[in-house]
């Protein structure tokens, strides 16, 4: 029997080809995503702490590589042959195996060239911003709290300033009182002092008309003048009088006294006719004292005139 009258076996050899190809295919294809190199970036040494700004980099996707899809042969169906009449077979002559054929070789796809690594882009180094300043978050109800308390410890403070205030007003008033009240009382003093010294003046004015009034001898008569130390006339007697035994020689005189009652001053007013006599007498009286005259309870200086009788005793 020919070789092309065998019976086809269910599956020819192009679709264990075309089997066999898409299992390579997808060996191939997972070969090369598991050597194909990531991307290596570079990464920035971190020398201070500082703020950045970062910059995303999207990474460049890299296509999978284009798989060739091999369209699939459908088997074409194979008619059943009708069943041969039965043959006397002859004797079998050696069935001459046909070799398989060859596997094709599978596609060596080019590899991939090696993308160029990217040159890491060299950012300028950023200015240092100023660090802001946190911002404080404050809870309200402790805001409120805050601004009640606030608003307590300024209103205590105007009162205590209000009190202050008050509290001068009325120490200015009190010294304002005070004041007038010493002003007061130093012119009453003053008027006082004023008053004590013209009554004084006036008592002194007083006082020295008393006295000029005490120095001017008062006049008084003999009966109101009394004697604390009588003249002693006995002396007339050794005296030459040159008259008769029994005579009366009469001498009137004018005496001074003083507050103490001395005789300061005799004038004689009317002569015995007898020098000798009128002396005597002058003399005897002013060695005489009197009690002081007295006027109002106060002692002035007097006058009285005394007529002096001198009898002339007989031999």
């Amino acid at each position: 029997m020919p070789v092309n009258d065998l019976p086809r076996s269910k599956f020819s050899l192009t679709n264990i080809a075309a089997v066999l190809g898409v299992l390579a295919l997808h060996g191939l294809a997972t070969w090369g995503l598991a050597n194909v190199a990531s991307p290596d970036f570079p990464v920035p040494k971190i020398d201070d702490i500082k703020p950045i700004e970062i910059q995303l980099v999207t990474p460049m996707e890299e296509k999978p590589p284009e798989v060739v899809e091999i369209e699939k042969v459908e088997p074409t169906p194979i008619k059943s042959m009708p069943e041969p009449k039965p043959v006397v077979a002859p004797k079998p002559k050696p069935v001459v195996e046909l070799k398989p054929e060859p596997k094709p070789k599978p596609a060596v796809e080019p590899k991939p060239a090696p993308k160029p690594k990217p040159k890491p882009v060299v950012e300028p180094k950023p200015t240092p911003k100023p660090k802001p300043k946190p911002k404080v978050v404050q809870d309200t109800s402790t805001v409120t709290d805050n601004s009640f308390a606030l608003e307590q410890q300024r209103q205590a403070e105007l009162e205590k300033q209000r009190q202050i205030d008050l509290n001068k007003q009325r120490q200015a008033e009190l010294d304002q009182q005070r004041k007038a009240e010493l002003d007061k009382q130093r012119q009453a003093n003053l008027d006082k002092q004023r008053q004590a010294d013209l009554d004084k003046q006036r008592q002194a004015e007083l006082d020295k008309q008393k006295e000029a009034a005490s120095n001017t001898p008062v006049k008084f008569s003999a009966g109101q003048a009394s004697w604390r130390r009588a003249p002693n006339f006995r002396s007339l007697e050794r005296l030459k009088h040159g008259g008769k035994p029994g005579d009366v020689l009469t001498v009137v005189v004018t005496l001074t006294v003083d507050k103490l009652g001395n005789v300061t001053n005799v004038a004689k007013n009317n002569s015995s006719g007898n020098a000798a006599i009128d002396g005597g007498v002058i003399r005897a009286v002013k060695a005489s004292k009197l009690n002081p005259f007295t006027q109002n309870g106060s002692p002035v200086i007097g006058t009285i005139t005394l007529p002096v009788e001198y009898i002339i005793p007989g031999r």
